[in-house]
């Protein structure tokens, strides 16, 4: 044997590592669609803060630069196609990263419920 007993053995997965897929169909949101586990980051509430403080800085920048641009208006943009918009900035154009730091932050807001801000994120989502 080269390796140690032991080693080389993958353990068993606990149900808290990962979180199931969602899946990639319509009604699921751009930035939770997944087709393979998702891993739980766990998250602090300060990091859930600090995300959902970006999304809604981004959503007033992305106002006022509407409310600048005097041209004919277009659709507006809905609050989950921003949250994606935002999270693929951060994480770059992979799916797999945009699902796992948007399935966390929904994951964050679920266990930080209690804190005002947070509550009123989960509402608007």
């Amino acid at each position: 044997r080269l390796l140690p007993s032991g080693l080389g053995v993958k353990p068993e997965v606990s149900k808290d590592e990962f979180f199931e897929p969602l899946g990639i169909e319509k009604p699921v949101p751009a930035f939770l669609r997944s087709k393979v586990p998702i891993r739980n980051r766990n998250i602090s509430k300060r990091d859930t803060e600090m995300l959902i403080r970006s999304i809604w800085s981004a959503r007033a920048e992305y106002i006022r630069s509407e409310a600048k641009q005097k041209v004919v208006p277009q659709a507006p943009l809905s609050f989950h196609e921003h949250i994606f918009k935002v999270l693929r900035l951060k994480v770059g154009n992979f799916q797999n990263m945009i699902s796992e730091v948007g399935m966390n932050l929904m994951e964050g807001c679920r266990r930080y419920l209690d804190d005002a801000d947070v509550e009123m994120f989960k509402m608007v989502v």
